[in-house]
């Protein structure tokens, strides 16, 4: 049974998070306030995510995921009433894994927690290909010193093709992989087309180039 941490200070969410979680079978300990939320993180073992709320009484969720990347590699998902780019970018850059908007669906809760207690470390861990550097825990990618201001699912696909670079996935592997779904059908996959087109498009001026064959997929190469 997995461990889930949440840390949210508004009770009804808390209450109603923690409820649907623990009927879906999961074990759910939390936290009202960053001292508090991190206190359980220190003392409680074998916690598998942590479901983390930005805005806390008593700091920054931020702030309290920085310090845990400093030693632990807990799966981290940020809730927060911010949807600004830069706050969904900091989110990464912090080192978090996942973010939902608030308000959202239980049914979206659930299912993004489910993907990232699936998740894997994804290929050999690498700190370059070609000219861009990667930034293991903050899900960062810089090209000669610029930052890319990769989004999460754009830095892991990234991520993933320059660890495999010469080997080709179809559009289905990636997003198996990545999303933590498994036997996706055609419909499903849809969010990886807009994504990679994204990821494409931030690299362009960058040495490092996504190739698609139609018949073997898509592989990362150097210009």
């Amino acid at each position: 049974m997995s461990k889930i941490l949440i840390i949210e200070d508004n009770k009804d969410i808390l209450y109603t998070n923690r409820t649907m979680l623990e009927l879906n079978g999961y074990e759910v300990i939390s936290a009202e306030t960053f001292a508090a939320g991190k206190k359980l993180c220190l003392e409680s073992g074998n916690i598998s995510l942590i479901i983390l709320d930005i805005m806390l009484p008593d700091g920054s969720g931020l702030d309290l995921c920085r310090e845990l990347r400093e030693h632990s590699d807990v799966k981290i998902l940020f809730l927060s009433a911010l949807d600004t780019d830069k706050d969904v970018i900091a989110g990464f850059r912090a080192g978090g894994d996942d973010y939902l908007e608030k308000p959202y669906h239980m049914e979206e809760l659930l299912l993004r927690v489910k993907s990232l207690l699936r998740r894997k470390n994804i290929g050999v861990s690498k700190t370059r290909f070609g000219d861009i550097e990667f930034h293991d825990y903050s899900f960062g990618a810089s090209f000669k010193g610029n930052d890319l201001l990769l989004r999460q699912k754009e830095y892991s696909i990234l991520k993933f093709l320059c660890d495999n670079a010469g080997e080709f996935f179809t559009a289905k592997e990636i997003f198996e992989i990545v999303w933590g779904v498994s036997d996706a059908d055609t419909a499903e996959i849809q969010p990886f087309y807009n994504t990679i087109s994204t990821v494409k498009d931030k690299i362009i001026d960058t040495d490092v180039e996504i190739i698609h064959e139609k018949s073997r997929g898509y592989s990362a190469v150097i210009k």
